[in-house]
Order: C-alpha cells, then structure tokens, then sequence
C-alpha cells in the first residue's frame, strides 16, 4: 500500500509545478468570464484600479467623525489581551471577550492602545452579516454597493453576507479556512494576507481544542486620559465555554457539554512551526514556503474558497468584505480526499462527518444536525468549523 505521506508530498510538488502558490494581479476591474475563471481555478488574485475609488466608502470611512455619525447605536467589539481572537493559545481555542461600545468610545480605544505592549486589544470582527439584516453597521451600508457586480454575474448569486472590519495593527487572525468565495476590500489603512492552498492546508495540524473564553479582571471603558485607559485592564483570565447541543447556544452553565471547536494550530510564518510545515510538504525552494500579499486603499482581494489564511494589519485599517457561497465541486473533492490521507498520516484528526458515517451518506436527521451547527458557528464568526462536545 502507497504511504499516504509519499501522495501529499507529491501531490504538493506537482500542484507547485503548476502554479498553485501564485497570484493574478489585474490594474483594473476584471470581467465576469475572468473571474468565473479565476474561481473554476481556485485561484487568487488583486484588483487594482477598480471602481472601488468611485465608492462613497472611500471618503466617508476616512472622516471618523462622519463614521460616528452614522453608526448612533452601540456595535460589538471583540476585545483580547494579545489581539489574538479566535486562535489556539496553550492548547486551547480561546474566544474574545466582547463588549458593546458606541463607535466614538471604539476609536477612543483604538488611540489608546499601547504603542508596543497594549493591555487590551480591540477589535470589529463580527463577521456575522454585520452591514445587512439589522447587524451593528446597517447605517454603513449605503456607502458600499450592496454586491459586487462582476462576481454576482459570474455566480449568478448574492452574496450571503457583507461585513465591516476595523482595528490597529495589533489585531491577528489566526490560520483558518472559510467555505466562501471572499472578495475583501480595504477602505482604509493596509491588510496582510498570508495564503495557503487547498493543496498545502492539510498540512497546518487541524484539530478539535476546548474551548474558553478571555475575561478580563477589570471592565472600564476607555477615557481621554492615557494612564486610565491603558491601566484600567491589565489582567486576564479566560473561563471554560459551553454549548447546548439543542440549540449550540454558548452558555457558561457547566450543565451543558464543553464547546469544542475545530481550527488550525501550527502558523508556518513562525518557528518551529515553519519547519514542521516544510518537512510535511516536501518543500523546495522553487517557490517561497507560503504566499503573502498585502492590501492598500482601493485594492480588492479575490481569495478563494477553502484557501487557509492568516491575516494581519496596519493601524487606522477599516475594510469590507463579500462573501459568496462557493461550489462544492471538484476543488472540495479533492481537498476532502487531501485531508482523508493528511489524516491517516496523523497529521490532522478526521473529519467528524465523513469518518462517522464510514464512508455511507448521512442520513437527513444528520443533515440537518450539521447545517445547524454550520449556522451557528458562522454567526458565532468562526466559519464552518465543526462544533463537537465532551460529555
């Protein structure tokens, strides 16, 4: 029998051979034939000069004032010690503390933050359709198109949600996959991507961690003054999460079963990482060990579904993002089949639905289970990771 290391290792080479670690950029918008290309292909690209300069958004978003304006009711903003939210810390995947602020005391927090070591990092990530359907910046929505063109014609859909980010350069999100074509526009500031492809993301030691959640041992909201705003949380401690398995709420009712979530745990832009990640891939220095690309006012990124990616950015950065359902064709086949070998390598756990059912199709009440917790933890912001539970 063919080591299943030997298959993905060469897998990787060929799929190299073949471009999978590059990006298409475009000075300019492209048609919807090219990007029904580019997303047959699975393959990311930039837009530059694209209309995105004609949107209100582009003037608006620079003039805080005007931003406070529009949003006049408290948004959620998801804060942390480390500006890591939604990453695996010490074994185990830890949630952000959330609080509810107006856009004016979200900002005031933002110039606060310590320059080098901030005590409490802040963040709007909510990701949950946030510009749409009564979310915390539906009064923004008029600034940005509500589709964008090109992409609806090509998919002959609309987008399932549109989003509002904004944060400093102290806010990280952690190596992750998402099962939507992303169209990811940064208005202000600059955005940092660094990609994966399907054909490496087996690679990034996907498992299920316990979950808790950061609390922080003192709540102020922040002040004009400097020593309040910086002093006023400076202690942390993060608290067990639990879920109903009737409803996926989360709880901190002990009676429920421990959340579990789902997510990557190696990042290979760091050591020892990096050197696990190359060894399991069979790198060569053909081509760099993972793809980066950075984001300015005005571009727009095309980052396709299934892509792992890790993203950070510069301060003042605020963006939009569009989400479109993908296919779940031939490029999730053959990512399922990747991970099926990645895990009988010992290099991820299984996948819950395909190992539970043996390799027979789930029934509908199964269905129905996982479309439920495939809801609930997309609005939760955490994608399609699977939800799991210690009785």
């Amino acid at each position: 029998m063919t080591n299943p290391i030997s298959i993905l290792k060469s897998h990787v080479s060929t799929t190299r051979e073949f471009g999978s670690l590059q990006i298409t950029e475009f000075d300019r918008k492209p048609t919807a034939i090219e990007f029904l290309h580019l997303v047959s292909e699975n393959k990311p690209a930039i837009f530059k000069n694209t209309d995105v300069e004609d949107w209100k958004a582009m003037e608006s978003f620079t003039d805080r004032n005007r931003v406070k304006e529009m949003v006049d009711s408290n948004v959620t903003v998801s804060v942390t010690p480390n500006g890591f939210a939604d990453a695996v810390i010490d074994g185990t995947f830890c949630l952000p503390h959330e609080v509810s602020m107006s856009m004016g005391e979200f900002f005031k927090a933002l110039d606060l933050e310590d320059a080098t070591a901030p005590h409490a990092v802040h963040y709007i990530q909510s990701q949950n359709n946030n510009m749409r359907e009564g979310g915390d910046f539906t009064q923004l929505f008029a600034q940005v198109p509500p589709d964008i063109d090109f992409a609806t014609e090509a998919l002959g859909i609309l987008p399932d949600a549109v989003n509002f980010w904004c944060g400093s350069r102290h806010s990280v999100t952690s190596f992750h996959k998402d099962h939507y074509e992303n169209l990811y526009v940064v208005i202000t500031g600059s955005k940092t991507f660094t990609l994966i492809p399907p054909s490496e993301s087996w690679a990034l030691e996907e498992r299920t961690f316990p979950t808790s959640k950061y609390t922080p041992a003192v709540i102020q909201k922040p002040t004009t003054k400097k020593t309040e705003a910086t002093t006023a949380t400076t202690e942390w401690k993060t608290e067990p999460v639990f879920m109903d398995p009737n409803t996926c709420d989360i709880t901190t009712d002990e009676a429920h079963p421990r959340m579990m979530t789902r997510w990557c745990s190696l990042d290979p832009t760091r050591e020892p990482d990096a050197t696990i990640f190359r060894e399991r891939i069979g790198y060569t220095k053909k081509r760099g060990l993972v793809l980066t690309v950075t984001l300015e006012r005005g571009d727009m990124l095309y980052l396709p579904s299934l892509w792992a990616h890790k993203v950070e950015q510069g301060d003042k950065t605020m963006a939009v993002n569009y989400w479109y359902d993908m296919s779940f064709g031939k490029t999730y086949q053959m990512h399922r089949l990747l991970r099926m070998l990645a895990a009988d390598a010992g290099y991820m756990e299984p996948d819950e639905d395909i190992n539970e059912t043996d390799g027979e199709e789930n029934d509908e009440e199964e269905l129905d289970e996982m479309e439920m917790r495939r809801k609930a933890f997309t609005e939760m912001g955490l994608g399609d990771n699977v939800v799991m539970f210690l009785e």
